[in-house]
Parts: C-alpha cells; sequence; structure tokens
C-alpha cells in the first residue's frame, strides 16, 4: 500500500475526517511555497467569507472532452442532454490556462462529463503540467485502452487513475455503464497493470471507484478484494446519486438508493448540504469551450460565470466578477440571491448553509458557521 494510503486512513482514525489520498500525494510531492503560501491565504479567505479574493484557486478541474463512449443513464453526456454542444479542448487552449495560474496549482483533474480517453491530447496534457510540478488525476470508464495508449499514459506521468466501474459481472456493470464492455474493462487494468510493472513505476496510482445504486449494492462488501486481485491499489465505496439526471432536477429512479440507504456512502464531488461550498474559493472549474462554471455540478453553457478563452478575458477579473461574488455571497450572507442566474441558488449545498443558519441564529448564534 502506497504511503499516501496509509497516511490517509490514520488520519481518518485520528480526526475523524476522511482524507484523500491524491490530495496528500499533490501536497507533499508537488509543494512550493508560493503555493503554500497562496493555498493559507486562500483558506483564510474562505473562512472569512470574503466574496472578492486575492488568492489564485488551487485545485483546477478541466474538461478536456465533453463527448462519451457510453450513455450512463444520469450523466447528461451519456443521455445527451442539451445545454452545450460537443466538443474538446485544444492542447494549445490547455496550457493557456496552465501558464496563467498554474503556479499556484497543486492538483489538475483532468475530467468532467465526457471520456478523457477520447481526447488524443490528452497525455500532452499530463506531460505538460507536470512540467509545472502539478498533480495530475484523470478519471475514466476504461473502455478505450490499446497497449500503445497504457504506455503512454505510463510514460506521460499521470499521478492517479480513477476507475468508474460499478458491478462485479457483466450484468450489474451494464445496467448503469450503458454500452460498457465489463470483460474489455477489465482485460485494459490487466495491461495497465503490466506497463506499470514493466517500466518499473508506481504511477499512476489506480483506484476503483463503484457508485452504489440499487442494482449493485449486494456487490459492496466484494469490490475491494476483487480489485486487489488485479492489482488495483486502492478502492472507493460512493453514492451514485451523480451527474444531471433530467431537466427537473429529479433524481427517484430504478437506479438511486432511497432514504437512509444514500447516507451509507460518500457522495461523489461535492460538500455535505449545509457546509460551505469550498469549490467557489479553491477550485477553478473550466469547461472545453471555455465557459467557467460554478463547480463540477453545473453543466449548461447559461449557466456560466465567464469565459476563459474570450479575447479579452483575464483571470483576475473572471475570478472576482459579479457572478463569483454574488455565489460567495451566499455563504457570507447566509441568504440566497436573487439573481437567477446563479445557478447555486437552487444547489442543496447552499441551501442546506442557508438553513442551518437561520436555525443558529434563532437559536441565539452568531450565524456564523465555519463547517
Amino acid at each position: 500500500m502506497a504511503f499516501e494510503f496509509r497516511i490517509a486512513k490514520w488520519a481518518k482514525i485520528v480526526t475523524g475526517f476522511r482524507v484523500k489520498p491524491r490530495d496528500i500525494r499533490a501536497f507533499i510531492r508537488y509543494n512550493s511555497m508560493k503555493k503554500l503560501q497562496n493555498m493559507l491565504l486562500m483558506r483564510l479567505q474562505m473562512r472569512q467569507r470574503r466574496t472578492a479574493v486575492t488568492a489564485f484557486p488551487f485545485i483546477l478541474v478541466a474538461d478536456p472532452i465533453n463527448v462519451c463512449n457510453l450513455k450512463c443513464p444520469l450523466c447528461p453526456a451519456g443521455i445527451g442532454a442539451p445545454g452545450r454542444p460537443q466538443g474538446k479542448m485544444t492542447l494549445d487552449q490547455f496550457k493557456k490556462i496552465i501558464d496563467k495560474i498554474g503556479d499556484y496549482l497543486y492538483e489538475v483533474n483532468l475530467f468532467r462529463y465526457g471520456e478523457p480517453l477520447l481526447n488524443k491530447d490528452i497525455f500532452q496534457m499530463v506531460e505538460y503540467t507536470h512540467q509545472h510540478n502539478i498533480f495530475t488525476c484523470i478519471n475514466t470508464n476504461f473502455n478505450i485502452l490499446s497497449r500503445e495508449m497504457a504506455r503512454d499514459l505510463v510514460r506521460s506521468g499521470l499521478d492517479y487513475l480513477v476507475l468508474s466501474i460499478d458491478g462485479l459481472s457483466p450484468e450489474t456493470y451494464s445496467r448503469y455503464r450503458v454500452g460498457g464492455n465489463f470483460g474489455q474493462v477489465i482485460q485494459n487494468i490487466k495491461v495497465l497493470v503490466e506497463e506499470k510493472r514493466r517500466l518499473q513505476t508506481s504511477s499512476p496510482l489506480i483506484e476503483w471507484q463503484f457508485l452504489v445504486f440499487k442494482h449493485n449494492q449486494h456487490e459492496v462488501d466484494e469490490v475491494e478484494q476483487f480489485a486487489r486481485t488485479l492489482g488495483v491499489d486502492a478502492t472507493s465505496i460512493k453514492c451514485g446519486n451523480i451527474g444531471v439526471a433530467n431537466e427537473s432536477g429529479d433524481y427517484s429512479s430504478e437506479y438511486v438508493l432511497e432514504g437512509n440507504e444514500r447516507n451509507r456512502y460518500e457522495k461523489v464531488g461535492m460538500p455535505v448540504s449545509g457546509t460551505v461550498c469550498d469549490w467557489l474559493w479553491n477550485t477553478f472549474t473550466i469547461n472545453y469551450d471555455g465557459g467557467v462554471s460554478a463547480c463540477c455540478s453545473a453543466y449548461k453553457k447559461e449557466d456560466d460565470f465567464s469565459n476563459f478563452f474570450a479575447e479579452s478575458s483575464c483571470f483576475e477579473e473572471i475570478w472576482n466578477n459579479t457572478k463569483f461574488k454574488t455565489a460567495r455571497s451566499i455563504f457570507r450572507e447566509g441568504r440566497l440571491t436573487h439573481d437567477k442566474d446563479i445557478l447555486c441558488n437552487s444547489c442543496s449545498i447552499a441551501m442546506g448553509y442557508v438553513k442551518r443558519r437561520t436555525i443558529q441564529i434563532n437559536k441565539g448564534g452568531t450565524g456564523l458557521l465555519l463547517g
């Protein structure tokens, strides 16, 4: 077991909080005084609930492509939801992002709603990121992999690879990963592990991510052992309430867990409802076309806060524009905004925070929630 996983395990035992192994690796292996000072300043400004900030984000989520080879029922790319045309980011466009804010970044996540391995420049993006001393992570359904791609993936220096595999048999796997081939995915894992051994490297660390739905819940206890036999480094079990199920925002379906069953597993990507949303301070989220989103849940182009690739764009102005400041003000003022263009108004994180703060004030508290 890699040392990052040991640290994460003990951190959870000692503090009670879950720390991601990849965040530990990013902090330890890719640190600098400039990054550390920026991160501490940003954490202070978030704690103060500043709407206009002077620090830079230290995590980047960049979508290299919003096209996918599968048709997962709860994913906007999978169901072909309207809202953003299909396309991919070019290598030059990606370099523009890194050149601007790379000195402050600990971590770059090259995925959102599409399948990253469909972008032919993905490994060059990873290589360029490493030239700037930044941790890299990709999340993939892993149905697409040749021996040559496996070799390029390992040689690119990718730090962390998350494999989204929600079943331990072709039957359970294909219920959600529609169009996927379970046998091919397992073979691809073997090929990648062989390439890592041949090139004598421990990178990338491989995580099997298992999203729990009604139809695969009975397999949860067997996932870790199954993955370990293949040479996978870690497993994560998460609630399957992901993506944008439909236009009404209704997540009720044959796939999704109900009631208390949802709370048994970690949620994907976002903070717990009722806590501050640190995406608005820590993370810069950008789509393939340059559209800047508030967080990983924002899919439609109409919800963008700005466009990074616009000729007149300036990062500092984008990062502190009216929409970002208005969204951050929800967690400063403890109430939703009157701006209907701010998607955060309909987010369970923001609504949960406002509810908690209102209750605290009514009980005679200060109303300031630092969680």
